[in-house]
């Protein structure tokens, strides 16, 4: 029985470079860019934003990562949710999609169609979780504190990009959104940026 994760060392979302160098090659990178181009490089954010008129933009981004589920359909499903969420993340619909994938050649054909058609059903519907813990628990160093339990620190510090939004509202709003199916994570109050898990 095939078994994608057999295939690579690393899954999903920890197969990408970490948080630091990431962001050190990205401002390397930004420079004069169009004037319609409300989000690009400099600040990048989960998607590219480009204006095509006073009431419209079009949200473009792009993703590729390594299986992290053993079944070709699930692996699918959730690659196809995760590039959706960073569209969604921008406050955009899914218009359109292109698959942007790499299989080696002994892969069983069956395999790669499964997961073509997972990923195409999740983009037709739309409307989706390492190795990188390390390197996130590096990079936010000194600006994270608490006693939250192992598990709620691992929630925390995971890489994976697919999964709920946060949004930081106003706490007058929150009842609101509350009864809407959203949950409150947190606070804000005055003090050195940092989180505190609990």
């Amino acid at each position: 029985m095939l078994k994608l994760t057999e295939w690579t060392s690393c899954g999903g979302c920890a197969a990408k470079w970490g948080a630091s160098p990431l962001d050190a090659l990205v401002k390397t990178l930004a420079g004069p860019v169009d004037e319609a181009l409300l989000v690009g490089l400099a600040p990048f954010d989960d998607a590219a934003v480009y204006r095509v008129s006073d009431d419209l933009a079009v949200v473009a981004t792009t993703d590729f990562f390594p299986p992290l589920v053993d079944d070709p359909a699930d692996f699918g499903a959730v690659a196809a949710a995760n590039a959706c969420s960073d569209v969604f993340a921008m406050g955009a619909r899914v218009a359109f999609a292109l698959n942007i994938s790499a299989f080696p050649e002994r892969m069983p054909v069956e395999a790669v169609g499964a997961i073509l058609t997972a990923a195409a059903a999740v983009v037709a519907e739309a409307g989706v979780r390492t190795g990188g813990d390390v390197r996130n628990r590096a990079h936010l160093e000194g600006h994270v504190s608490g006693a939250a339990p192992a598990a709620v620190e691992a929630l925390a510090y995971d890489p994976q990009t697919s999964g709920g939004l946060l949004a930081a509202v106003d706490p007058a709003a929150a009842g609101g959104l509350e009864t809407a199916g959203f949950a409150v994570v947190g606070r804000v109050v005055a003090g050195p940026a940092s989180v505190h898990l609990r």
